[in-house]
């Protein structure tokens, strides 16, 4: 599976968490290799979802001053998923170039939100990468 792949389905993990809460995370994750039928688990999935759960608040406290005059409960939960999975690999993933993160979530944001969700999720991530 490529990494491309696996980012969206940890994408789709953060998403489904905006609804359910952070205390389904473990849910969320078994539920996703039960009906994947996945006997090993994908380090990176497990390794982002899980850091993206651990870090929220501070995730969270990244992306609030980036946001011109936004706020947190303003944003799409699709663009919220995008942000905070682009930030944790930004800030708490050094493996992760900080042009491929942006690069990447610019990519889910043109596939999952509306026309404007790619430049907006590039502005955001470009403040908070500097």
């Amino acid at each position: 599976m490529t990494r491309q792949k696996q980012r969206k389905i940890v994408f789709q993990l953060i998403y489904a968490l905006n609804y359910q809460g952070l205390e389904s995370r473990d849910f969320l994750l078994e539920e996703f290799y039960r009906q994947q039928l996945l006997e090993e688990h994908i380090p990176y999935i497990d390794h982002s979802f899980l850091g993206v759960c651990e870090n929220w608040d501070a995730i969270g406290a990244l992306i609030e001053p980036a946001l011109t005059r936004w706020s947190i409960k303003r944003l799409s939960a699709v663009c919220l998923a995008i942000l905070r999975l682009a930030v944790y690999e930004i800030k708490f993933n050094p493996e992760i170039p900080d042009r491929v993160a942006i690069n990447e979530a610019i990519e889910l944001a043109k596939e999952f939100g509306d026309e404007d969700s790619g430049s907006f999720v590039h502005g955001v991530l470009s403040a908070i990468a500097q």
